[in-house]
């Protein structure tokens, strides 16, 4: 009987252990908690200018469309254009033998006179450089530079004790959501209008968390999350101007 009893006292004293360490509401697993889950909730900004032009042909790309050119041409049927030149020349050849009944016909516009006067025209146009001021004078500041690519906005932000090139972010407060904590500090740090500035739905497209020093852990929190959120400028760059 004695031994009976011990051996129910030691596993009530085994529950009872077991359950204070391990349950979420001891205030031993509470305290640590409040220690290690107090993080920074920061939103970060991935805004992106889009190509505004295409990127030049690599060699392999330039070999591959002239071979889709010669294959159009080979498979494809005579244009109206190709046509009207046949028949312009079928004309010309009767008024040399003498057939003045087509004379009539080859005072209009012939073919090759709709081409040379298209190839005129086409001479007088003038596309602008793909290459802008801002890319010869090194103007990293300007969104009218490196067309043909995608360009990210970056901003020196403090990070700690340091100025780091980021993407622009901020800390979350209360009463906002994460995309209005993105908004604000694309408002922040930049001069754009809203209205140039899509934001990609509002969910973040990624997670990173970092813990901070330990010197500079204040007040219970512990590190940051960054949340990023994807965002497309809409500003026309130039409108009115054709590239080469």
């Amino acid at each position: 009987m004695r031994i009976q009893a011990y051996t129910f006292l030691c596993k009530r004293l085994s529950l009872n252990f077991r359950g204070t360490l391990f349950n979420p509401e001891s205030s031993a697993i509470l305290s640590l908690k409040r220690e290690f889950s107090q993080w920074h909730l920061v939103s970060a900004v991935c805004l992106e200018r889009k190509p505004v032009i295409t990127q030049p042909l690599t060699p392999l790309e330039q070999k591959y469309f002239k071979y889709l050119q010669d294959l159009e041409v080979e498979k494809s049927f005579l244009s109206d254009h190709e046509k009207r030149q046949i028949e312009d020349q079928k004309v010309a050849e009767k008024i040399k033998s003498g057939d003045v009944e087509e004379v009539d016909k080859m005072l209009k516009q012939t073919a090759q006179d709709f081409e040379d006067a298209c190839l005129e025209e086409f001479n007088k146009y003038k596309p602008s450089p793909r290459i802008t001021d801002a890319d010869l004078n090194n103007d990293q500041k300007s969104i009218k530079r490196k067309l043909d690519s995608s360009l990210l906005l970056l901003v020196k932000q403090k990070l700690g004790n340091d100025y780091r090139w980021i993407l622009p972010q901020a800390i979350h407060q209360n009463g906002e959501t994460l995309r209005q904590t993105a908004e604000r500090a694309l408002l922040e740090v930049c001069s754009s209008r809203p209205e140039n500035v899509q934001f990609m739905g509002n969910s973040p497209v990624g997670y990173y968390k970092y813990k901070y020093p330990k010197v500079v852990r204040g007040n219970g929190i512990c590190g940051a999350k960054v949340f990023f959120f994807k965002a497309q400028f809409l500003g026309s760059i130039r409108n009115s101007i054709k590239f080469k």
